[in-house]
């Protein structure tokens, strides 16, 4: 509905498409929307590579917003 021009959301920008020229994202100042993010990992076992740049891409991405 959204790219069909038939009403406003307040998702999260990362919820469409990054590439669609049709939509438009204008931030929210208020209210102010925060979350906790927590990861879990098990004690002892490393992480594959791939989980591993996935942990760090989030940890300095949240980071990078404080």
């Amino acid at each position: 509905m959204q790219v069909a021009g038939l009403g406003g959301t307040t998702l999260p920008r990362l919820a469409f498409p990054q590439e669609d020229e049709r939509l438009r994202f204008i931030e929210l100042a208020e209210p102010r929307v925060s979350r906790e993010v927590g990861l879990i990992r098990r004690k002892g076992v490393s992480l594959s590579p791939a989980a591993q740049a996935m942990e760090s891409f989030i940890i300095e991405s949240l980071s990078a917003e404080e």
